[in-house]
Order: C-alpha cells, then structure tokens, then sequence
C-alpha cells in the first residue's frame, strides 16, 4: 500500500500488521486515513510507517517499537508516477531501469499530466497475453476496424529495444504531412501513435491528447488484474472538455481495450488450454514480441 505522510513524502509499506499478519487496509482502491489500525487488535501505524500505539502494551514486555514498524519497499517518484520495487530487500535504481525512457517521458510532458478516470477489470487471462496485445501494429486495422483502425495506415509500425523494455510507433494517417515538414514542425502525438512496453508489467499509450497507462497485475497463471488509467496534459475545469475525455476514455476503455484487445487475449487463453498448437507463429510486423520475450527470458534466467 502506498500512502502520502503529513510531510508530502509518498511511501510504500507491505499491507501487513507486524503483530499477527493481519492486513491492515481490506478494501483495494484510494482511502483518506488518518492513520493505519489493523481490525484485529487494533496496533495503529503512522502514514510513515511508524508504530504508533499498541493496546495494553504492558503485556509486550520488552517490545523493540523502532523495529517493528510498517516493512516498506523501495518507491520513487519520478514524471509524476510512483515507482515501486515490491521487494523489502532490494534497492532501486530507476535510472538504470529506465535505460533512456526519462528524455521520452519528458517529450510527452508526462510529468505535467493528471489523473482522469481510472478502470480495474480482472480478466481471464495471462497476463503476458495482453503485453503481447500492445506489442505490435499488426492487428491495428483488423482489429480495431470499428474503432480506431481507420485513424491509421496499414503496416506502419516500427519497435525497437531501450534496455528491457520496448519503445513502439504506428504511424497515424497523418504522417504523410510529416514528410513535408522540416523535423523541427513534427508533432509526435499527431503524426504517430508511441507506445512504451515498461519492463515488465506497465504500457504506456501516447494518444493525440492524453496517455493510457495500464498495469497488469498477475493474479494466477491465467488472471489477470488489468488497471487502465487516463492521464490528460491539462485540468479539466469545464464541462464541454470533461465530456470529450469522457466520450475518448469510453471509447479507448471500452470499445478497444475491453471488446477487442481483452476479448481476443481471453480467447487466446481458451485456445492455449486447447493443445492445439505448441508453438506461436509470429511475423515481421510482430517482431516486438520477441523483443519483450528475449527480455523477459533473461530477467528469469538464475543468476
């Protein structure tokens, strides 16, 4: 759980009480606390981490309270998102991590961005079925035919590997003007639509006037907690721009994510339970998988 303290600073803290493994916040989603209590023998935490009480403390004869504060794990904050590490142990370095995604980010001016509406659904299938689902511009105007497909040519995209994760582009209809204008007049968001596979669970989708940022949370091998955010360069302070984000984030949400990318990935799922192939056949255009596979393969691989 991630909590900002009364200072401003953002930590990230096992959801665990240290007394009896109890966890303290039972319900997923934001909450406004003062402060964590575990509903068991109610041991209260600062939003620090810190014990702060323990009931009939008298009977812990020689309790070590500096030691039994909340576990936390490694978190940065960095183009306005949290950074997390779920490892109690380790250390993070998001500068190796990133490997070059920083000077991308501040291209699109993703830490100017802000939250808008959010979406969880829990899903039917491998998580690593919808990173592939991100991967490539192959099925753009298959797939997408009635939706987005008609905003791009077919067989436009290029991937390429920065550390471990993947940077992605499909040219847009209008990238055509692109090749009448110096470097210098091309607008990113406008001529091409940027993808970022974040090694190893996050996608980051540069639309023309906001970011979608899904996170996949693996909860067994064929589920899948699938967290899609929309982030917007400006505040939404009247009405006519809060229905246009809404009308875009329903459409995205809705009409791509969820009736195509996430059916075709739960089909696939069904498929593979089939036995019917041993092997997956991929093509130029879905070259990217392999990029973010061969990544993947190494960062499991002992060390």
């Amino acid at each position: 759980m991630t909590a900002r303290d009364d200072t401003g600073a953002i930590g990230t803290f096992l959801n665990v009480c240290r007394h009896r493994n109890t966890r303290l916040v039972a319900e997923e989603g934001s909450h406004r606390l003062g402060a964590f209590v575990c509903p068991y023998h109610h041991w209260s935490y600062a939003l620090d981490g810190r014990l702060k009480s323990i009931p009939r403390e008298n009977c812990f004869l020689g309790l070590d309270r500096e030691s039994l504060g909340l576990v936390a794990v490694p978190t940065e904050v960095r183009h306005g998102l949290i950074w997390i590490l779920p490892d109690p142990g380790a250390a993070m370095d998001l500068d190796a991590h990133l490997a070059g995604l920083d000077e991308d980010f501040d291209g699109f001016r993703l830490r100017e961005a802000t939250f808008f509406r959010r979406s969880v659904r829990r899903i039917a299938c491998n998580w690593k079925l919808m990173q592939d689902a991100f991967l490539d511009g192959y099925p753009v105007v298959r797939l997408h035919r009635k939706t987005v497909g008609k905003f791009f040519p077919d067989g436009l995209s290029v991937s390429e590997l920065e550390g471990e994760h993947v940077r992605s582009a499909v040219g847009r209809r209008e990238i055509f003007e692109a090749l009448e204008l110096p470097a210098s007049q091309w607008q990113l968001r406008h001529h091409a639509t940027f993808s970022y596979t974040v090694f190893p669970n996050s996608v980051f989708v540069m639309h023309p006037d906001y970011t979608s940022h899904i996170a996949l949370y693996p909860s067994g091998p064929d589920e899948t907690v699938f967290v899609h955010s929309m982030l917007v360069l400006e505040p939404v302070r009247h009405e006519a721009r809060r229905a246009h984000y809404d009308r875009s984030f329903d459409l995205i949400d809705r009409g791509v994510f969820a009736a195509e990318d996430i059916a075709v990935g739960v089909s696939a799922q069904k498929g593979i339970r089939s036995g019917a192939n041993t092997t997956l056949l991929a093509g130029a255009d879905e070259a990217a998988l392999r990029l973010f596979h061969e990544a993947l393969n190494a960062a499991l691989e002992p060390s």
